[in-house]
């Protein structure tokens, strides 16, 4: 189990750069933040299950040289097969597909240890839902943009 969220953790964090690399826009970047807090609580989800946390500085840092990398982050981002030759709609499409893909592999994971671990459960769920919303709400804005052209 640690294993396939570890896997999930690196590929929310891909996601996430992919949505951070397109533009800036409010729904874009709360999107992208939305897929932070998601692997954020599959963190979470790591320490309850026993994993030791990788920032082991936490309450001794005294400079930014005590700040450990993020765990689970890419480092070569990994785009969509063909992602350069679409226009931003279906870009944000593809990626609105890439997280209900990630959400539906969350599904069926279950849990011990009771209100902690569900609640984690339950907030991956709930900010993953949210990036995806994020996304759909960029597409009305694109849409309304356009309409006002």
């Amino acid at each position: 189990m640690k294993d396939r969220i570890k896997e999930l953790r690196f590929d929310v964090d891909n996601t996430a750069q992919v949505i951070k690399s397109l533009y800036s826009s409010d729904e874009i970047e709360s999107s992208s933040k939305s897929l932070f807090f998601a692997k954020a609580w599959m963190g979470k989800l790591l320490g309850g299950l026993g994993n030791p946390s990788p920032y082991t500085n936490d309450g001794k840092r005294e400079s930014i040289a005590d700040v450990e990398p993020t765990a689970e982050k890419m480092l070569t981002v990994k785009f969509p097969d063909g992602f350069d030759d679409f226009d931003r709609v279906q870009k944000i499409d593809i990626l609105r597909q890439e997280i209900a893909k990630i959400i539906k592999r969350t599904e069926g994971m279950q849990f011990g240890g009771g209100r902690k671990m569900n609640l984690a459960k339950e907030n991956v769920y709930t900010h993953l839902c949210e990036a995806r919303f994020w996304l759909g709400f960029e597409l009305e804005r694109l849409r309304e943009e356009d309409s006002n052209e």
